[in-house]
Formats: C-alpha cells, structure tokens, sequence
C-alpha cells in the first residue's frame, strides 16, 4: 500500500513539474495540398534594446529583413489555410503534367510530435516556423515563369562630373 502512494505521489509530482505538452504533427501536414494564391514580399524585424543610469547608457538597435512567401494551402475537403514561411525554404519542381499547382512540406524528422510548453493557438503556423525543413511547390513550367534579373542586365548608372 505505501509503496502504490509513493508511486502515485511521484506520479502527480512528475505531471505537474511542467512537463512539455506534445502537439502531434497531423496528418493533413503530410502529402501534396492544391495551390490557390502564392505571393512573395518583404517582412522586416527590428529589435531595439537600451539601458540608462543616471548620465551614462547605452542603445542598440537592429534590424533584419528576409524575403516571404505567402500561400494559400488546401487543407481538408474545403478549408484553405494562409500560411507563410521564409522563401530559403522553398523548393520549386517543374512538371508539364500537373493540373493545378501543388505544394508539400518535408517535415524534420524529431517533429513528429514536437513539445511546446504552452501550445500555441495557431499550432499550424508553428510547425510550419519549427519543424519544416523546406516546402516543395510542383507546378507547370507556365505557371513558374522564368525571370532571372542579373546585374549585368541592369542599365549601368550616370555618373555625371
């Protein structure tokens, strides 16, 4: 008997000590999802931190900008999810056979079920940010069109004395 009120006590210490809840990867993340908008912009972060005593202190600020694309997924038989992720991930594969274009994600393989402490709302855009390990847009060569800006192709600058 004390032996099963230890374990139990261990037991509701080790649950309550702030064990990660796991989110599992849902079964809609795997596969290829139809394609519906896809647009490409800027997303610039800044931080900005500073510290002051009397007459001395310090400031620091920063900034990053990297490129995102946004795309509309098809997620189940008739909810398209808005999403987003950095275009580095982005891998795009050319084939005349497609109908409408796709887009599939090539998950990390420890995010299976991945461990948050609190699970956020919008679980799908956090698997998206931690355990996408790139994304794969399958599309026709129409509908990828070519479009290569090299600098040589850029009109030199007038330097005027």
């Amino acid at each position: 008997m004390r032996n099963l009120f230890v374990t139990m006590l261990a037991a509701v210490i080790i649950a309550g000590c702030g064990v990660d809840a796991p989110i599992t990867v849902p079964k809609f993340m795997t596969g290829e999802h139809l394609l519906r908008k896809m647009i490409s912009n800027s997303a610039t972060s800044t931080n900005t931190t500073g510290g002051f005593f009397i007459f001395s202190g310090s400031f620091n600020s920063s900034s990053k900008t990297e490129m995102i694309v946004r795309f509309a997924w098809k997620m189940d038989e008739d909810t398209y999810v808005l999403s987003s992720i950095p275009i580095e991930k982005i891998r795009v594969k050319i084939h005349n056979d497609t109908k409408t274009p796709t887009i599939s994600f090539k998950l990390e393989p420890d995010c299976y079920t991945y461990r948050w402490a609190n699970p956020p709302e919008n679980y799908i855009d956090a698997i998206l940010e931690n355990c996408v390990y790139y994304a794969t847009i399958t599309a026709k060569d129409n509908d990828w069109p070519t479009q290569i800006d090299l600098p040589l192709n850029q009109p030199m600058p007038v330097v005027e004395n």
